[in-house]
């Protein structure tokens, strides 16, 4: 049977020889930076560049932040973000574990050539996001403001935290997949992450101005503006794997 699959697949080749030829240069194209091939030297101008972008970038993602609710809502909303802050740290901490473990098993069924076993790992990944984004969303809306209570919030500081806190537990089931940031780096595409890090930061400080300045929709206007910045991210990083561009596909 395997012989005869073989025959039918060089008749194929031979019948339209350009049909591999341009596959090859597709997945070519899709590789970006081989981790295998590629100079020590090149690879780390490749990805510590964009790297050391991103941190920059989210560095003034949160200073802004801090800057809009200085002027626009002041001292209360500041303290407001300030204790939500170990939420968001909860939440990127399951975001680093999955985005890096996985990260680093894709990284390295790739440079072994065991494409299958990668594609594999990433199918674990997603499927463990959307375990921790069931969990998390569910339990998220239902003890959000007793875990503000117990972090010592009352009286209007309390109104102001849970505002925040509850337009971005709407968010979760976008903003955990910015853990494919890290899968798209270990597949050799530096770039994308840097990009979109990038565009949801002009996103946030955009709309902070237009919810917070000529909205004045305050704390909540500072929150969408988030949710909306972090879900264009994680769109994109979804559609790329989505649309077959990916060296590493859903299986």
């Amino acid at each position: 049977m395997k012989n005869l699959i073989h025959k039918f697949h060089s008749v194929v080749l031979f019948l339209n020889p350009k049909k591999e030829a341009i596959s090859t240069q597709v997945k070519t194209k899709s590789e970006g930076y081989s981790l295998k091939d590629d100079s020590l030297l090149k690879l780390l101008f490749a990805f510590v560049g964009p790297a050391v972008l991103g941190l920059l970038i989210n560095a003034l993602y949160n200073f802004v932040d801090r800057i809009f609710f200085g002027q626009f809502v002041g001292a209360e909303g500041l303290s407001a973000v300030t204790l939500v802050f170990p939420v968001t740290l909860f939440q990127y901490g399951f975001i680093l574990l999955f985005g890096s473990g996985s990260g680093i098993l894709i990284a390295q069924y790739l440079g072994e050539e065991k494409t299958e076993k990668a594609e594999d790992a990433l199918g674990n990944v997603i499927a463990g996001l959307l375990i921790t984004i069931v969990i998390f969303t569910i339990a998220g809306w239902f003890f959000y403001e007793p875990l503000l209570v117990a972090f010592g919030a009352q009286g209007m500081l309390l109104e102001l935290s849970a505002e925040y806190l509850l337009i971005l537990i709407i968010g979760f089931p976008l903003s955990f997949f910015l853990a494919l940031e890290f899968t798209c780096r270990a597949e050799g595409n530096p770039r994308l992450p840097a990009k979109l890090i990038l565009l949801s930061c002009i996103i946030n400080v955009g709309l902070d101005y237009v919810f917070m300045k000529i909205f004045n929709m305050g704390t909540s206007g500072a929150a969408l503006a988030t949710l909306i910045a972090q879900s264009t991210n994680a769109i994109f990083l979804m559609r790329y794997y989505l649309s077959g561009k990916s060296l590493v596909r859903i299986v």
